[in-house]
């Protein structure tokens, strides 16, 4: 990924999530449809086929739903020299430079290393369930950069050095 970045940075620059959880997310969808299958195969000789194959079908179909909504609105860090815009889904939340006070990589309690940003006043979370005022924040995902580059990459962003 670093080789993609162009020196010196461009004005803007945007990072598509690389590592998404679309594998884990089809293999659950995978696992369920299969579990559901298997219960209504082993009900007995009273279920009738159409209700197996009606079972079998919602299951898919929302799996397939699923799978495209998930495409359909993937994580994605935009950066400029006036601030960033970060999507998760079809949330977006849209941050200037000048609200922020640090960002650096951090070691959590379970060893997780993610970007940690500092502000300036309390601004609001950003992540899709929690919009409560807070000093700091985090990307959990480094968008197929260390840690440690992607805070590198915001903290230039930041300061305005190419």
């Amino acid at each position: 990924m670093t080789d993609r970045i162009p020196e010196p940075l461009p004005d803007e620059l945007e990072l598509p999530l690389t590592k998404s959880g679309l594998p884990s997310a089809v293999r659950l969808v995978a696992l369920t449809a299969i579990g559901v299958m298997l219960l209504v195969a082993f009900q007995g000789v009273s279920a009738s086929d159409m209700a197996r194959w009606a079972a079998g079908i919602a299951i898919i179909a929302g799996g397939v739903i699923f799978l495209f909504l998930r495409m359909a609105h993937p994580v994605l860090l935009h950066l400029t020299r006036q601030g960033f815009t970060y999507r998760i889904g079809s949330k977006r939340w849209t941050r200037s430079w000048r609200d922020v006070s640090a960002i650096a990589a951090e070691t959590t309690p379970s060893k997780k290393v993610w970007v940690t940003v500092r502000w300036k006043s309390p601004q609001p979370r950003m992540a899709p369930m929690n919009d409560m005022p807070t000093e700091k924040d985090g990307f959990v995902t480094s968008f197929g950069l260390t840690p440690y580059e992607l805070a590198a990459l915001l903290n230039r962003y930041r300061t305005g050095k190419p």
